[in-house]
């Protein structure tokens, strides 16, 4: 599911913090925050030192959160071009 993501983002191992199998998920949740209080993803990827393709894939494929863009009416690319923060 996940392994396109290991493009921008190898495996890490294990979380030391909460022991989920994948350390990444701290970063893909930080990088979802930000969208969703609203900074765009070129402001994201600069602060994180990521490609602007990364972070978006990330907001696209919202790993470990399945929920709302999945069913969402509004087209993921448009959103992210739209500024939309998804809050």
């Amino acid at each position: 599911m996940i392994s396109h993501l290991d493009r921008w983002f190898p495996p890490a191992g294990p979380c030391a913090f909460c022991g989920h199998a994948d350390k990444r998920h701290r970063l893909w949740d930080a990088l979802l925050g930000n969208f969703r209080a609203g900074e765009s993803v070129a402001d994201i990827a600069s602060c994180y030192g990521l490609s602007y393709e990364a972070v978006q894939a990330v907001i696209y494929e919202r790993p470990y959160q399945r929920s709302r863009w999945r069913r969402s009416a509004v087209p993921v690319n448009m959103a992210i071009e739209a500024g939309y923060s998804g809050a």
